[in-house]
């Protein structure tokens, strides 16, 4: 039988680093400029990198708090260049690495 953590972590945490990866390739390969991805979208009507990752942090820590009763403070969804949201995605990489966590 499969648990939350086993549905549910794992791929957040994928998501995650995916994320922090597309930001750190875009650091590397547009250098200064690398904050002009932060506001592309692939299509239209589709929100921008960095609402994707605000969107995604923000879905796993509720997810955290809801199924394993994980206390997490709330992160305001104001970072402005490739570096903040890297550092974002680290942050939420690490709070879903706890050992301590007690699975509901």
């Amino acid at each position: 039988m499969t648990n939350l953590y086993d549905a549910s972590i794992p791929v957040f945490k994928s998501g995650m680093i995916s994320l922090k990866n597309i930001l750190t390739k875009a650091i590397d390969h547009y250098g200064p400029d690398s904050s002009k991805i932060l506001t592309a979208t692939l299509i239209e009507d589709l929100r921008p990198l960095v609402g994707h990752v605000h969107l995604s942090s923000n879905i796993a820590k509720k997810s955290l708090t809801r199924m394993a009763g994980v206390p997490t403070e709330v992160w305001e969804d104001n970072e402005d260049t490739a570096e903040k949201l890297i550092e974002r995605s680290s942050l939420q990489i690490k709070l879903m690495d706890m050992k301590t966590i007690v699975w509901k």
